[in-house]
């Protein structure tokens, strides 16, 4: 085959297209798992918020429980010391039965005093759980399926970025071998691409803006020139032209 410029220029937009779809797929790939992580946590914190919420409301509950029944007893045991009060036979044994009756009725009236507390906790807690339990029937599902839709991106993006490993691998040897030297050591020094496009007299590679007269150069495509600030190939084609397949 006879190497031409115009057939590197070719040969190098293709490779510019590959490099830019590349760049764009491990942009994907780098930045998509902090994107799942941040989903996930958001489908953590409901699920959290809604096991303390409904936690906190069971407890408050076990203690309202606890103190009826503490009521119980204690209005159960007044009864009990009314009836020994109409057997005591002196004044300190009276004294005595009094005082009890006297501290079980404050103890009541304390109890009591929480219990009132407690309904309004428990009431409070449950507009909570409910709240969460609304917020994990509207967002959850949907979180998990844009989870989902993430994850399935990122092994597109793989597939897609060795599929154009391929594809560079196989069009790399049909440069002429000066012009694949060249662009093999300027991408080992950029990373990313050794060739860049020109749009509006402006470098793709680092965005610096080429001369007049030097970018209508590059635009007739049958020359081979350099971006003077960052050393890329340049070459010209329109930024909506698709890739070849």
């Amino acid at each position: 085959m006879t190497m031409t410029v115009e057939s590197d220029i070719q040969f190098l937009i293709q490779l510019a297209q590959k490099d830019l779809q590349m760049k764009e797929n491990k942009r994907l790939l780098e930045t998509t798992p902090l994107t799942i992580k941040k989903l996930e946590k958001e489908v953590s914190d409901m699920d959290e918020r809604y096991t303390e919420a409904e936690t906190e409301m069971e407890k408050l509950k076990r203690e309202k429980i606890r103190l009826d029944g503490d009521v119980k007893d204690d209005r159960a045991a007044i009864v009990t010391k009314n009836n020994e009060l109409l057997k005591v036979k002196d004044n300190k044994e009276y004294a005595a039965k009094t005082s009890e009756i006297q501290f079980l009725e404050k103890k009541i009236d304390g109890h009591e005093n929480r219990i009132l507390e407690l309904l309004d906790l428990i009431e409070a807690e449950k507009k909570e759980v409910d709240a969460a339990t609304d917020k994990i029937n509207t967002e959850k599902d949907a979180k998990l399926a844009a989870k989902k839709d993430w994850e399935d991106k990122i092994e597109e993006a793989k597939a897609t970025l060795a599929r154009l490993e391929g594809e560079k691998a196989r069009t790399l040897p049909l440069l002429s071998e000066r012009i694949r030297k060249r662009y093999e050591r300027i991408l080992n020094v950029k990373r990313d691409s050794g060739v860049a496009n020109l749009i509006g007299n402006v470098c793709q590679g680092c965005f610096s803006r080429v001369p007049a007269q030097h970018a209508h150069e590059i635009r007739r495509n049958d020359t081979i020139l350099s971006c003077e600030a960052c050393g890329r190939i340049l070459i010209y084609f329109p930024a909506d032209q698709k890739p070849d397949s």
